[in-house]
């Protein structure tokens, strides 16, 4: 351009060149541009296509996988959906393709690469789908059966409950509706088993066959019901061991009376003595009988040592009230101040409350604390116990503030006595000078 600008103009030559050139000029800012929207295609292209095969790779690792386990199989289809959700944008990434590819009609490679990778996305979503539907389906069917087994189960363990009973017409409703049902039930579970057992192409039955088991378990159920209705007449018998069997369990699990223990015994004495059940229930009611004379005797010695502390707790509280001449006195209606101690007194008083204070901290509360502990532990209400407790606790903090104040008011002397001294050597020295 600037070898034509500096060239002569009249110069025909470079008069058709300048016209070239200026004819030229769109056409090339033209296949620029178009240049530019090829890269930015190709560079679009590029990136939707890793971004594809990185969508992918979840359903290409799950795809190659066989029969697995239930949680394993749960785990898988929550990474399909995570790989299924990666392709949610390219529909975006699609749409832009396909606008370039338009911008740079009529070339054939781009429309060309956009339908190859339309075609992969759909492709890949159809994927998505039959490989979710498969493990969902599989997933629903294993989910469905085992909570239809666990419900057998439950209904055995029920029944199995039921069974255990005494009375004849349970027996006979058990054996004769209950029970052919739950086998019914337990036959279908069976054959849904064995029939996933050899289609499943995803989700593994366990090992192990529950449905087998309970299978068997409802069947040798039937048998013992059986037995047990032939029994009945023992089971009378024994019924009337259990309940006493409850009434030696309700006088262990509570303080029980001599009435009770005496009533339960008249029960026993009914009963054969060769029976082992009978042989345990008098073991275990002598066993009773003997810890509740232990506890007898353990709330008598508590008795014992609580009325010892409160004697002593008394006579703490006896030796410790103040003196007439502590107390304030009265003179018509008005309230005197209190007659001060002498000093041998003071020191006597505060020795007094003091050892009255270590007595009470050291000896009578802990030992309070003891008998209430001991109690306790072993379920016994002690009376009058609370009381004494709350006794004890109330005088210690009327001695410590008793303490607190004749020693304030032993030191209040003792400074005005030191004051006192003071001013006389200083009056002798005024008096000298």
């Amino acid at each position: 351009m600037n070898l034509i600008a500096e060239a002569p103009t009249p110069d025909a030559e470079v008069v058709n060149l300048q016209e070239t050139v200026s004819e030229a000029q769109p056409v090339h800012q033209a296949l620029a541009t178009r240049a530019a929207v090829w890269e930015q295609f190709v560079k679009e292209r590029d990136n939707a296509n890793i971004q594809l095969d990185n969508a992918r790779k979840p359903l290409d690792e799950i795809e190659a996988k066989g029969l697995r386990s239930l949680p394993e199989a749960q785990q898988d289809l929550e990474a399909l959906v995570t790989g299924q959700e990666q392709l949610i944008p390219l529909d975006t990434t699609l749409d832009t393709l396909q606008r370039l590819s338009e911008q740079l009609d009529p070339l054939e490679t781009a429309y060309a690469d956009v339908r190859f990778f339309d075609v992969d996305l759909e492709q890949t979503r159809e994927q998505y789908e039959d490989q979710l539907t498969a493990l969902r389906n599989e997933i629903d069917d294993e989910n469905a059966l085992t909570d239809a087994t666990r419900q057998v189960q439950n209904e055995l363990a029920r029944v199995s409950q039921h069974a255990q009973s005494d009375n004849k017409d349970v027996l006979v409703q058990l054996e004769q509706h209950e029970l052919p049902a739950l086998l019914a039930q337990s036959q279908l579970l069976l054959d849904r088993d064995q029939t996933a057992r050899h289609e499943r192409r995803v989700v593994q039955r366990p090992e192990a066959s529950l449905e087998k088991e309970l299978n068997e378990q409802l069947k040798q159920l039937a048998s013992e019901i059986s037995k047990h209705i032939n029994d009945v007449n023992l089971a009378e018998r024994q019924q009337a061991i259990e309940a006493l069997r409850l009434e030696v369990d309700l006088l262990k699990s509570q303080p029980p009376t001599e009435e009770s223990i005496e009533r339960v015994l008249l029960q026993l004495e009914n009963l054969p003595k060769d029976e082992a059940d009978v042989e345990q229930l008098q073991k275990e009611l002598a066993e009773v009988r003997a810890k509740k004379d232990q506890l007898d005797s353990l709330k008598r010695r508590l008795n014992d040592e609580l009325n010892e502390v409160a004697e002593k707790l008394q006579r703490v509280e006896d030796s410790t009230k103040p003196s007439d001449a502590e107390k304030p006195r009265k003179k018509k209606g008005k309230k005197q101040p209190t007659v001060e101690l002498k000093p041998a007194e003071r020191k006597e008083r505060i020795q007094s409350l003091s050892a009255a204070i270590d007595q009470l901290d050291n000896q009578i509360i802990p030992k309070l604390a003891e008998i209430q502990k001991e109690a306790f532990d072993n379920e016994l209400d002690v009376a009058g116990l609370e009381p004494q407790q709350q006794k004890a606790t109330k005088l210690v903090e009327a001695l410590n503030v008793s303490f607190k104040e004749v020693k304030v008011r032993s030191k209040q002397r003792y400074l005005s006595e030191i004051n006192a001294n003071r001013r006389w050597k200083y009056s002798r020295r005024m008096h000298d000078g």
